[in-house]
């Protein structure tokens, strides 16, 4: 393992929450030079999916989301409990937001993304679902606000005319629908 590039030489913490942590370190530089940093330190992970139907229509949830004031459609996705692997997380959030079922051997993780690498430790899993169905109606309505199945193209276009505003789902859809 290489050693970091830059050397931490004090950490303030800043705030402690449920879930995030805030700090300030002071970082020496490579060239010596010494800067304070700010970073956000997630104490959780998230794990999000592209879910499919049999006949290839990927379930997505209508968010409103408080800090934006926005509505935005995402995928269905939810954080990593502790003592819970990643792909539990995936079948639990397909249920409680979307009404769905998948069985694990229909689950493929892509990989993983670091959305904000430069301020913050967030690490999210992305996955991929075939197979899925649709169990119930019910949604979480704390949350959740529609669901809806749409194909590849309605994606696209739904990326493209800024209906899908968060980066994690259009991450994940790209990854599944474009380059897998």
């Amino acid at each position: 393992m290489k050693k970091p590039l830059w050397e931490i030489l004090n950490s303030k913490p800043v705030f402690d929450g449920k879930w995030i942590s805030m700090r300030v370190d002071d970082i020496k530089l490579p060239d010596g030079t010494q800067i304070q940093f700010e970073g956000v330190h997630y104490h959780f992970e998230g794990a999000g999916v592209c879910a499919k139907d049999e006949q290839g229509k990927i379930v997505l949830v209508q968010n409103y989301r408080y800090l934006t004031d926005l509505y935005s459609w995402e995928i269905p996705a939810g954080v990593v409990d502790k003592g819970f692997e990643p792909d539990d997380i995936i079948i639990k959030e397909l249920k409680e937001e979307a009404g769905c079922e998948v069985r694990k051997g229909n689950i493929k993780k892509l990989g993983i993304v670091h959305p904000s690498i430069g301020s913050s430790n967030q690490l999210l899993h992305c996955f991929s679902a075939t197979n899925v169905k649709q169990v119930s109606d019910e949604l979480d309505t704390n949350e959740i606000t529609n669901r809806g199945w749409f194909t590849k193209e309605e994606i696209a276009k739904m990326i493209k005319n800024g209906e899908i505003k968060d980066q994690f789902s259009i991450s994940v859809l790209l990854w599944d629908l474009f380059l897998v």
